[in-house]
């Protein structure tokens, strides 16, 4: 059961479930898995499931949720599915979205009362200033 899917708009597909993440080709044969996705140092601390994800520049971004202290971290992947950065975030967020034309990251979810944004300088995820 998937949590999560998106495209990079020339046939692959990615998807998130539970803990892992899996890139497909356009008929969805598997390419790439991390069926542990989320990083050891989020995992040792109750961060237990991948959200709704999203894909930008050979990024995939997720969140990865802590239900016992309601908290996220958002985490990007390279293509590959490897770990390239996490940022935390104080509230539960169980969806991230990429508006590609300002190179903003919005997450949110059901427990999360506003959006958050952020800004992608580089390859670098920044919270977004008010």
């Amino acid at each position: 059961e998937s949590t999560g899917i998106a495209d990079d708009s020339c046939s692959v597909w990615f998807f998130s479930k539970s803990d892992g993440l899996y890139r497909t080709d356009s008929v969805f044969n598997i390419t790439h898995s991390n069926e542990h996705a989320i990083p050891a140092s989020l995992s040792s601390n109750d961060f237990t499931e991948i959200g709704e994800i999203d894909f930008y520049a050979y990024s995939v971004y997720a969140p990865v949720m802590d239900f016992t202290t309601n908290t996220s971290a958002i985490v990007v992947y390279d293509a590959a599915l490897r770990v390239t950065q996490s940022v935390m975030v104080e509230e539960l967020v169980s969806w991230v979205a990429l508006d590609y034309g300002t190179r903003t990251l919005y997450a949110g979810g059901s427990q999360c009362d506003h959006l958050l944004a952020f800004d992608l300088h580089g390859d670098e995820l920044v919270p977004a200033e008010a």
